[in-house]
């Protein structure tokens, strides 16, 4: 079963869904986030690990293995694609480089994101070996998916065993409004780009206009101090008391 968002305890919105290898991911589902942020960046590698799995009878290089399973869901970069971010909760063993699509990342605890006001990001939750293989559990809140993948060393690489994935859009959005408690909006940030390129969406929305692929960058401007995810956060925590 699919983790969900850490410290969230609310369900998945449209289900889940099971990958194996070989199957294809939904771009749909991908051009749809697009729309909605006009400014998310498509991710492109990520950095890893160094710890060894249970099954495993030698220290093999876990950084090949996080990489793998980021490539997995992760769709390819363009040239001129900003390098993946990685924010790795606490608990997480020491990520070391690790090349997604032949490209490292760049990577920053909560507290770093936090205060880069960061919006587009693998949140990796953990990184730990099973009798299966070794597991990573994860989450892209920008496009509201959060899963697990499990990948296992066949003797000569690693290689994906599984992947599940769940979506919920207030799930997102709760982990956006804890993680931004208390932070003031900072205009030009990537929190500030994802409100207004939100706002500019449901504007087209109202209108009825048709919605374009990639929409003009947003001003970034801040449309107000706190973010809308932190009166939602907070709703939701009021609600889970009752």
């Amino acid at each position: 079963m699919s983790p969900g968002w850490p410290g969230n305890c609310l369900s998945a919105e449209k289900g889940q869904r099971q990958y194996h290898i070989g199957e294809t991911e939904d771009e749909a589902i991908m051009i749809k986030m697009r729309q909605l942020t006009a400014l998310i960046a498509t991710f492109a590698s990520l950095a890893g690990l160094s710890l060894a799995p249970a099954h495993a009878q030698t220290a093999i290089d876990v950084d090949a293995a996080v990489g793998v399973a980021i490539d997995s869901i992760a769709r390819k970069p363009r040239n001129n694609q900003a390098p993946t971010v990685i924010v790795v909760d606490s608990g997480v063993p020491v990520l070391r480089t690790v090349l997604v699509s032949g490209r490292p990342a760049i990577i920053m605890s909560r507290a770093q994101a936090r205060d880069e006001q960061r919006a587009w990001f693998i949140s990796l939750h953990s990184v730990e070996p099973t009798p299966a293989g070794l597991q990573i559990i994860y989450g892209t809140p920008a496009n509201g998916y959060s899963g697990s993948v499990v990948v296992d060393w066949n003797g000569s690489e690693w290689a994906v065993k599984s992947r599940e994935e769940s979506h919920s859009s207030s799930g997102a959005r709760y982990f956006y409004g804890e993680l931004y408690e208390g932070v003031v909006c900072r205009d030009g940030t990537e929190m500030a780009q994802r409100w207004t390129a939100t706002l500019d969406f449901m504007e087209l929305v109202r209108r009825r206009q048709p919605i374009p692929n990639n929409l003009p960058k947003t001003s970034g401007i801040c449309p107000d101090r706190e973010f809308p995810d932190v009166v939602t956060y907070r709703q939701m925590k009021q609600m889970r008391r009752r």
